[in-house]
């Protein structure tokens, strides 16, 4: 008579337990679409793999609006610990140059790039300094002013004298006209070469120097290198932290990784995240039968 009695509870909690564990598995099973020849089989695919595209979607949305906005990236690349991070980064890097005189500018300069990648670099800047200082030489009115300051000073030096009277303003505007003429020819004719072997002199001298000399000879100023480069990282962040979040789209990526995914790793990726939950709705399946083989025992009793 007991049994009787108890068995209600007993299998309401088990088939609770087990509508629930089904429940759960069709989450994921079958990963594809059943048929019994032209007829599909209801309920196939799984509700996961079914929807892995609104899934993916779902989840690339919140992403970019909800965990990777501007504000929480802002809050965290600005951080005290992060902005901490650059000075301590910076620090590291300068004292390591500063006791390791064999890293010229050059070897840092160049980092993963090749030699001849590295040389194209440096020609490009050469050819962009020699083109603008070129052109702001040109525009100097170089010929100009030296025709005036040789002319003033003629005016001063024969002042009244008789050689002065002779030669008058005219003779002078005349030898001013001339250097003029001369000056801007020869800025014409041998101005970018001259440019260009100053910049290639200097570059090479450059590059060429040990990166210590170099650091210690920007500390000697009085120049905190450590909160400049700090200080150019606040600036980035704040200004550009709308475009860096643009070029990551982090939702996309998101999106795409999990469209990418085979059904199992994606049941991997769910059951990594939600296991506990699943069971606890699983187990909950098994009290709720419980609950009702109960009522209907007590009943049953009455």
């Amino acid at each position: 008579m007991i049994w009787k009695i108890l068995a209600a509870p007993i299998i309401g909690a088990i088939i609770g337990y087990c509508t629930n564990w089904l429940a759960v598995k069709m989450l994921f099973r079958p990963s594809e679409a059943k048929y019994i020849g032209r007829f599909h089989v209801p309920f196939t695919p799984g509700v996961i793999p079914k929807g892995k595209s609104r899934l993916a979607r779902a989840i690339g949305n919140v992403v970019n609006t909800q965990l990777l906005t501007e504000e929480t990236l802002k809050e965290r690349l600005l951080a005290e610990e992060a902005v901490g991070m650059v000075k301590n980064i910076t620090d590291d890097t300068i004292n390591h140059l500063k006791n390791d005189s064999s890293k010229t500018v050059k070897l840092l300069a160049s980092g993963d790039l090749n030699e001849s990648e590295f040389n194209a670099v440096i020609k490009n800047i050469q050819e962009f300094i020699i083109e603008k200082a070129y052109v702001k030489l040109k525009n100097a009115d170089l010929g100009l002013l030296i025709s005036k300051t040789i002319t003033s000073k003629m005016e001063e030096a024969l002042g009244d004298s008789f050689l002065g009277k002779m030669m008058g303003d005219s003779m002078i505007n005349m030898v001013g006209g001339a250097v003029t003429q001369s000056v801007d020819a020869y800025i014409e004719q041998n101005g970018e070469h001259i440019i260009r072997q100053i910049v290639i002199t200097e570059t090479e001298n450059l590059l060429s120097m040990p990166a210590e000399r170099i650091i210690s000879g920007i500390e000697s100023t009085g120049y905190d290198i450590t909160g400049a480069v700090s200080g150019v990282y606040v600036r980035l962040v704040q200004e550009k932290a709308d475009t860096f979040i643009n070029i990551i789209n982090a939702g996309e990526i998101a999106e795409k990784t999990i469209e990418n995914m085979t059904n199992s790793q994606l049941e991997e990726l769910v059951m990594a995240t939600m296991k506990t939950e699943l069971t606890a709705i699983v187990n909950l399946g098994a009290l709720i039968g419980l609950v009702l083989g109960l009522i209907n025992m007590a009943i049953y009793l009455i």
